[in-house]
């Protein structure tokens, strides 16, 4: 699958946990200030982990406003507003008030690989 590149609008922050197997998964932030672990289903996320860092290591995230990969948590099409699963990984909402992280720029299945574009808000139906 082909993805949609733009740029990345990052930040750094350490993780607080191995996230060395969750690379394009939502992280939010800890209670340690600074600190960053994955993201749980309906979560408001800090955004999208762009590399494999393990625990106390730097986390790089992308942020509201970039363009970015993220992996699936089921199936998706293009244009659908995305929250976070219980794993961490993107599923479409259709949902009154669910918060939404990013925007499918692409369609996806599970466990894909997928551009998106980051964005942060409430869904109204």
């Amino acid at each position: 699958m082909s993805t949609i590149q733009g740029p990345v609008i990052s930040i750094a922050r350490t993780a607080n946990a191995d996230l060395s197997s969750s690379q394009y998964f939502a992280v939010k932030p800890d209670t340690a200030e600074g600190d960053v672990v994955l993201a749980g289903a309906g979560e408001l996320a800090l955004g999208i982990l762009q590399n494999t860092p393990i625990s106390a290591e730097l986390a790089d995230v992308a942020v509201e406003g970039s363009f970015s990969k993220a992996k699936a948590g089921g199936t998706i099409s293009e244009g659908n507003l995305l929250k976070v699963d219980a794993a961490g990984k993107l599923i479409a909402t259709t949902t009154a008030d669910d918060i939404y992280v990013a925007r499918a720029l692409q369609d996806a299945v599970t466990d894909d690989v997928f551009s998106v574009q980051v964005t942060v808000g409430y869904q109204s139906v």
